[in-house]
């Protein structure tokens, strides 16, 4: 699912099934085709970068990715959960 960027055109080539959303239309969703995840993930990362860490270098951006991916994904867990406190009893 993207965008109409230009550099996303031909991913049907690289992928079995690629759905495009149309901005420009004012097209934002297509039954449950959308880019919000995608969109909410780069906020979280533009955020991090502009607010903490200032400048990442080529060198070090994967790492930089899978924390962020890390973070993105576990946004729902609780911190008992994080902990690996959950359901235990003292």
């Amino acid at each position: 699912m993207t965008d109409e960027f230009p550099p996303y055109r031909g991913l049907s080539e690289e992928f079995k099934k690629h759905n495009v959303i149309r901005h420009r239309h004012k097209e934002y969703v297509q039954g449950n085709v959308h880019t919000n995840t995608a969109e909410g993930f780069f906020s979280l990362l533009k955020r991090a970068v502009n607010g903490t860490f200032h400048h990442i270098s080529r060198e070090h951006l994967p790492f930089y990715l899978n924390e962020f991916d890390f973070r993105y994904n576990s946004r729902y867990v609780s911190d008992e959960e994080r902990n690996g406190k959950c359901n235990e009893t003292n």
